[in-house]
């Protein structure tokens, strides 16, 4: 609760598959993020995108030099530890702003019934290669300006059976997510079934035979 208002602050990440490091490099970017921006939204007096953005940014900073030191004191290669990051802070009057870098992404469904892929996949220049969290020079920021009823954050072996490329408009496969975006969780209830309907089905033999990458699904919504 913050401003009169209250939001929800959420983060995935998905270390990059050949880095040796790639798993603790997500996890100390997703917390280190996280924590810095939960720390600091209680010195913001309103949350617009003047003052959040900034914010976020510097979440990611905070969250790279951690990953930096991290490496130096183990001793091991910076890059080893390459991770994507996604944030969102969705507040409850509607508002998203997020911050992102990566081959992961983040649905919105809005309250107009409309929906879409909000972020960019960031790719390499070769084939399945993605752009780490190192990679300051693609972090892309910004705030949604249509008024949202719930968003899905998707590491890539969700997005990707998800969202269709950029060839074809990141076109949304609604079916895929619909249960994702629209089952209202009214309370702990609804949202241990979500939980366990989409754990289910990601952890299912049929689905892991066609996907081996990480799959994290995070959902907010506005009941």
């Amino acid at each position: 609760k913050k401003a009169n208002c209250t939001a929800v602050l959420c983060g995935i990440s998905d270390g990059v598959g050949s880095c040796t490091f790639s798993e603790i490099g997500s996890v100390v970017a997703v917390t280190t993020s996280l924590d810095l921006i939960e720390k600091e939204l209680v010195e913001l007096e309103t949350l617009t995108e003047e003052n959040v953005m900034p914010l976020m940014k510097h979440a990611f900073e905070s969250a790279l030099d951690a990953i930096r030191v991290r490496a130096d004191n183990d001793e091991l290669p910076f890059v080893e530890f390459d991770a994507t990051l996604t944030i969102a802070l969705f507040v409850d009057d509607g508002r998203v702003f997020f911050g992102h870098i990566g081959d992961d992404g983040i649905v919105a469904l809005y309250t107009d019934g409309t929906y879409e892929m909000v972020t960019h996949r960031h790719k390499g220049e070769e084939a399945n290669s993605v752009c780490p969290l190192r990679f300051s020079h693609k972090w892309e920021f910004g705030s949604l300006v249509k008024e949202t009823a719930s968003i899905a954050m998707m590491t890539d072996g969700v997005l990707d059976r998800t969202v269709g490329m950029e060839q074809i408009s990141n076109l949304v496969y609604l079916p895929m997510i619909k249960s994702a975006l629209t089952y209202a969780m009214d309370g702990d209830e609804h949202a241990t079934k979500l939980k366990e309907h989409w754990s289910n089905y990601l952890g299912s033999d049929e689905f892991r035979a066609k996907v081996t990458d990480d799959l994290t699904l995070v959902v907010a919504q506005r009941p």
